[in-house]
């Protein structure tokens, strides 16, 4: 179930880390949330991605979040919970204050069956949500926290399984890296992205080695795409 788990998922030397500008901070980036449709035990209906916004000020802040859905199967809704409520798919931004010093939520929920909380005609996927926050009084005082979401199905093919094992390394990298395998060839597409979820280089697999010479020093999100474009698995990679 740890495929993109982005994540996504995914060692100790790859632990949540924060962007840092300005007056607040969201950790960490990205977030992470994964189910098995077949284990009620890790809530399919109702999937969690946890961050937190802290105010490294003195003074109170209002912020305004906005969510933006930039990859979301078919059938699912999302929702955000902030400091101070929780909101369901039609409400895609609101302000609020956070106290001098606070620390408080600032999750995203999805929904793979499109109701919260239910199971019911749910779809297992790969989603990747952002939320952007703005100082209301300061709009160049911004982040954005990135959320990916894995949802399995609780049947794990032998290729599925051996996509699992897929490392790359070195990591971090500096000019290239490279990956471990490709299981029985399903692997078409190296896709990399920005925490900001923008392709910035992209690959076919047959390459042996991904050059990121040219990329700013960074975190990256690696995915692995098969012929259909359908996300396998997705790494995270350090440049530096």
């Amino acid at each position: 179930m740890q495929r993109t788990l982005l994540t996504l998922l995914f060692l100790v030397t790859l632990l949540s880390f924060s962007l840092a500008q300005g007056s607040f901070t969201i950790n960490p980036v990205p977030a992470l949330g994964e189910a098995d449709l077949q284990d009620p035990t890790t809530y399919p209906g109702d999937v969690i991605a946890h961050a937190e916004i802290t105010n490294n000020t003195s003074e109170t802040l209002m912020l305004r979040w906005v969510r933006t859905e930039v990859d979301l199967p078919d059938m699912w809704a999302t929702g955000v919970c902030d400091v101070n409520y929780c909101y369901g798919s039609e409400v895609s931004r609101r302000e609020f204050e956070l106290a001098p010093n606070a620390t408080g939520t600032l999750d995203v929920h999805a929904y793979p069956s499109g109701i919260p909380g239910s199971e019911e005609g749910a779809v297992p996927g790969e989603a990747q949500i952002t939320v952007r926050v703005v100082n209301v009084n300061d709009a160049t005082d911004t982040l954005t926290g990135v959320y990916l979401f894995d949802i399995v199905d609780g049947t794990t093919s032998i290729v599925e399984t051996e996509v699992e094992q897929v490392k790359l390394f070195p990591n971090p990298a500096t000019n290239y890296f490279e990956l471990s395998a490709n299981p029985s060839q399903v692997i078409r597409t190296v896709a990399i992205h920005n925490i900001l979820g923008r392709q910035v280089s992209r690959y076919p697999v047959n390459d042996t080695r991904f050059d990121i010479a040219d990329l700013p020093n960074g975190m990256y999100l690696v995915s692995l795409l098969d012929e259909q474009e359908a996300i396998l698995k997705t790494m995270r990679l350090q440049k530096h």
